[in-house]
C-alpha cells in the first residue's frame, strides 16, 4: 500500500512537471518582430530592410532590394512572430505581405486607386497575410497569422521599416 502510495504520488508529480507551459523567450528588440521557432523556443531577428515606395498609374508598390532575404525559414518548421511593444496601436498598423520576386529586387502592389473624379484607395487583400495580436507578457505579443504562408518570400511593413523573410 505504502509503494502504491509513493508510485502515485511520483506518476502526479511527473504529469504536472510536464505539463507545464512553455515559457514565452521575450525578444530583445522593440517594434522589430522576431521569428519564434516554437519546437526550440528560440528567436531570431527577421532582416531588415529599406524599401521604395514607388507610385505607378493606379498603383502604389513597395519595392525591396535582392531576389531574397537573408532570413530564410524551413517550410517544416513550427514558427511564429514575437514583437515587444509598449505601443500595441502601432502594432495593429503593421502589415504582412507575400512578395513577388522579379530578376534582382521583391515587390509588392499594397495599394491601387479605382475611379477617376472619385477615386478612392484600396489595401490590396490578396497579397496581405492578415494577423490578430495575443498578449503573452507585458508589452509582448504574438503576431497569430490567419493561414499559415507556404513557400515565399514575405515582408512585415511597419510604418517606414521593412523586415524580410523567405520560407523554402
Amino acid at each position: 500500500m505504502k509503494n502504491l502510495l509513493i508510485t502515485t504520488v511520483l506518476v502526479l508529480f511527473c504529469t504536472v512537471l510536464f505539463a507545464q507551459d512553455q515559457t514565452v523567450p521575450t525578444p530583445d528588440f522593440v517594434d522589430q518582430p522576431m521569428l519564434w521557432d516554437k519546437t526550440t523556443n528560440t528567436l531570431s531577428k527577421i532582416s531588415k530592410e529599406s524599401y521604395e515606395m514607388k507610385g505607378k498609374i493606379g498603383k502604389m508598390l513597395y519595392i525591396f532590394d535582392g531576389p531574397k532575404s537573408e532570413t530564410r525559414v524551413a517550410k517544416e518548421t513550427d514558427f511564429s512572430f514575437l514583437i515587444s511593444s509598449s505601443n500595441s496601436t502601432a502594432i495593429t498598423a503593421a502589415k504582412l505581405y507575400v512578395l513577388e520576386t522579379k530578376k534582382k529586387r521583391r515587390e509588392v502592389q499594397a495599394m491601387q486607386v479605382k475611379g477617376y473624379m472619385s477615386a478612392s484607395i484600396e489595401q490590396n487583400s490578396d497579397v496581405e497575410i492578415g494577423f490578430d495580436l495575443r498578449k503573452v507578457d507585458d508589452d509582448v505579443y504574438e503576431l497569430v497569422l490567419n493561414k499559415k504562408p507556404g513557400p515565399g518570400e514575405y515582408a512585415f511593413v511597419i510604418g517606414m521599416n521593412g523586415f524580410t523573410f523567405g520560407i523554402d
